[in-house]
């Protein structure tokens, strides 16, 4: 009992010491008397870890606030940097002093601008206008954004900034910012995939707008890059495609069957979508373009599919509009496949094996020539 009772006096006094610092640390400042730069930087962050306990009455928070908008406006980058990395995540940061760490050079600005509660959309899109690089991404990989201040990123922001917008699941997006997006940087695959990726955007205007930017894409290649155009379209179509396949994974059937029609009506239900599907594993996806492209429904699909015979599959592969090559890829798949349509479960990975090895065994009677030109082709499928 007597050890208690002596050892809760030295935790009151501790405590007592540390809430009167600011007032002792305010004095030494305002008698002129000048601390090195690492003696103020450690005052600085010590004064900043009491602030932020939130333990403080209305006057030593006064003190407190004064001492810290001090050591704001140090000449030591060392001091404000501390103090920056200290005060990020307070939630009782005043606006005042955030603004200012905020405006502050991008090292100091940097935690603040990804962190701060305490700046406002009107602070956030000043800085932005400022055209700092690395202050728009820290703005960008805050936790949240609205869309007003996402809608200035997008529109000001370089390549890596509007890609980080795009990636991060707590910024909130108008369908028309996204479409800039892609209309400022249609020849970026990082873009397309992070437009690719979005889950709040209704999944025909993700497809709509990945289809447009891949236009762009094929048109910067053309302009930096002296390439063969079988090669460049199929750089182009695996950027495209790959993007798309990330948008359609998983939707519910009669979802997948509207975007595939509205795909093929723009002309971009391409046989290497169509491949890309098949290697993967992507049962819903096959029968899904198979029923578009035959112009008939789902069920009816997977019976052509799975259940009438060699002979009727070829028929119908035909009817599909596929080319040759395609046709025996998905004929060395479909075994595979109709066991998992019969209850089977599919193990994808063991399933790609299955089927690159078929195709490799199978080469002579996919295309003439050796097994490496027959998967140069397979990749350079026409549309």
């Amino acid at each position: 009992m007597t050890e208690q009772r002596s050892h809760t006096p030295s935790k009151a006094k501790k405590a007592d010491k540390g809430r009167a610092a600011p007032h002792a640390i305010l004095n030494i400042l305002d008698t002129g008397h000048r601390p090195d730069a690492r003696a103020r930087r450690s005052l600085a962050e010590f004064v900043a870890q009491i602030y932020a306990q939130n333990g403080l009455n209305a006057a030593e928070r006064k003190a407190a606030i004064d001492v810290l908008h001090r050591f704001a406006h140090d000449t030591s980058l060392s001091v404000r940097r501390a103090l920056a990395h200290c005060l990020a995540n307070t939630p009782v940061l005043p606006a005042s002093l955030a603004r200012k760490l905020a405006q502050d050079v991008t090292s100091v600005a940097e935690p603040i601008l990804m962190s701060a509660l305490a700046l406002t959309d009107e602070d956030l899109i000043a800085v932005i206008m400022l055209h700092d690089d690395r202050k728009q991404m820290a703005i960008a990989k805050r936790p949240a954004l609205t869309q007003a201040v996402t809608h200035m990123l997008i529109s000001q922001g370089t390549e890596p900034v509007v890609d980080q917008v795009l990636q991060n699941e707590g910024a909130a997006l108008h369908p028309d910012d996204v479409q800039r997006a892609a209309n400022r940087f249609g020849q970026s695959a990082k873009v397309l995939s992070a437009i690719a990726k979005r889950h709040d955007l209704p999944p025909n205007l993700a497809i709509d707008i990945i289809l447009h930017a891949s236009i762009g894409l094929e048109t910067f290649i053309k302009k930096q890059i002296d390439l063969p155009p079988p090669f460049l379209e199929n750089l182009v179509m695996r950027a495209r495609d790959e993007a798309v396949l990330g948008r359609l994974d998983a939707l519910p059937e009669k979802t997948l069957l509207t975007i595939l029609q509205r795909i093929n009506l723009k002309g971009h239900l391409r046989d290497s979508l169509v491949l890309r599907a098949v290697i993967l594993g992507d049962r819903d996806l096959l029968e899904a373009a198979c029923a578009v492209r035959a112009e008939i429904g789902l069920i009816p699909a997977r019976l052509q599919l799975y259940h009438r015979g060699p002979h009727a599959l070829n028929k119908f592969l035909d009817r599909c509009g596929f080319s040759a090559m395609l046709e025996q890829v998905i004929v060395l798949a479909v075994p595979t496949l109709r066991q998992s349509m019969e209850g089977a479960p599919l193990d994808t990975q063991q399933y790609q094996g299955v089927i690159i090895s078929r195709i490799v065994g199978n080469f002579r009677t996919i295309a003439p020539g050796s097994p490496e030109t027959v998967i140069a082709q397979l990749l350079r499928l026409p549309d």
